[in-house]
């Protein structure tokens, strides 16, 4: 839909041994690569003409951890965003805007809140995008993802 979406990838599917040998002599050591499953669900809630807030969670699953991260963010006039996102240990802040129909770039500051914060200040992040449109529907509909 025009306010919904959803998504799930796995990596690894064939789990892919890795043998490294110490020595003609001695045994082999060996690593493997596990399937790691990534789901995203994410929605936008029209509140006025020029205001959408959009939500969104991303889970990640591997065979001995798991972790979700929740993110959501105010679209002002379809032009600017503000938001911010919460992972495990971080929070992150957030700013995008919309320069052309096409293109968008933003920044991001990670603040870690883990130990690591006694050594470091956190992390920015830029992102520029550029949407293709190959395959741009006839229809003229609002695209909020």
């Amino acid at each position: 839909s025009r306010t919904m979406y959803f998504g799930i990838a796995a990596d690894h599917l064939n789990t892919a041994q890795f043998h490294l040998l110490d020595n003609i002599d001695t045994a082999s050591s060996a690593a493997r690569q596990n399937v790691n499953i990534t789901g995203t669900f994410g929605k936008a809630f029209i509140l006025n003409d020029n205001l959408v807030l959009k939500s969104a969670i991303l889970v990640r699953v591997t065979k001995t951890a798991g972790s979700m991260d929740f993110s959501t963010s105010l679209l002002i006039k379809n032009k600017i965003l503000f938001g911010f996102s919460l992972r495990p240990e971080a929070l992150i802040v957030l700013t995008e805007i919309n320069l052309s129909k096409n293109l968008r770039m933003g920044i991001a500051y990670d603040f870690d809140g883990t130990e690591l914060s006694n050594y470091n200040s956190g992390s920015v992040e830029f992102f520029l995008g550029y949407d293709i449109g190959l395959f741009k529907s006839k229809v003229v509909s609002p695209r909020y993802f």
